[in-house]
């Protein structure tokens, strides 16, 4: 009817008017403090997707855990898509150095790496097919002790992980 294509440019202004809001008020909103927005050696201009990392914190025994995560935002659909939880095999395995920057994560260590940049600094490259292509990854160094992962005393003084 004639009455609906009247609403339809005022529905369509509303909409966008809504989206213009929403995007400026999320571009306001605070950055989490383990957001990581560059990487030293990257090329790229911007991150592929967002990325955090950062540590868990846990108490037992006279010792404080800090262990390190590192959480990829899938860069298809953060909200929908799968949470992949990556745990590497066998006590002293690093996760992010083995796991992420080898096998699925969104960044490559090779050979070209150091002979790619004179900084002395190992460049990541965009790995082509990596698997927050379609998925959030999610991973955990551990057990603490293991990459970047450590344990404190009651003194905050750096100390062998006993589990």
């Amino acid at each position: 009817s004639t009455h609906e294509n009247r609403a339809r440019p005022q529905l369509v202004f509303g909409e966008m008017l809504l989206v213009s809001l929403a995007l400026s008020f999320s571009a306001w909103a605070p950055r989490h403090p383990d957001e990581v927005t560059s990487l030293p050696g990257y090329a790229g201009a911007a991150l592929r997707s967002k990325l955090y990392s950062g540590y868990l914190r846990a108490e037992a025994d006279n010792q404080t855990f800090y262990t390190h995560y590192v959480l990829t935002e899938s860069r298809r659909d953060p909200l929908a898509d799968p949470l992949v939880l990556w745990q590497q095999g066998g006590p002293g395995s690093s996760g992010f150095g083995y796991g992420y920057l080898a096998e699925l994560g969104p960044y490559v260590l090779d050979a070209d790496s150091l002979t790619s940049n004179t900084s002395g600094t190992p460049r990541p490259f965009d790995r082509q097919y990596s698997w927050d292509a379609s998925a959030n990854l999610l991973l955990f160094e551990h057990p603490p002790g293991t990459g970047f992962s450590y344990c404190v005393d009651a003194s905050d003084k750096p100390v062998p992980c006993v589990w």
